[in-house]
């Protein structure tokens, strides 16, 4: 995961269907980027999953840019 503002900052949580999952990462001006800790596993085969930013402790945060690299398994 990848993100930046362009002013302020904020924390940022990826969330699946509402339930927040996985780290917290603080967001400023600087570009950050992080490897996820841990998997994050989304089985959509069955039904559609929605993939979420949670944004918390926003201090002036301005023009946020995230980019989230995944990789797909068929088993």
């Amino acid at each position: 995961i990848a993100y930046k503002l362009s002013s302020g900052t904020c924390t940022l949580q990826l969330s699946v269907d509402g339930v927040a999952v996985g780290s917290t990462y603080s967001a400023t001006s600087s570009l950050q980027s992080d490897n996820i800790a841990t998997v994050i596993e989304v089985n959509g085969t069955v039904a559609s999953k929605r993939i979420e930013l949670i944004v918390t402790n926003n201090s002036s945060g301005q023009s946020l840019e995230v980019c989230i690299a995944a990789a797909t398994v068929n088993v």
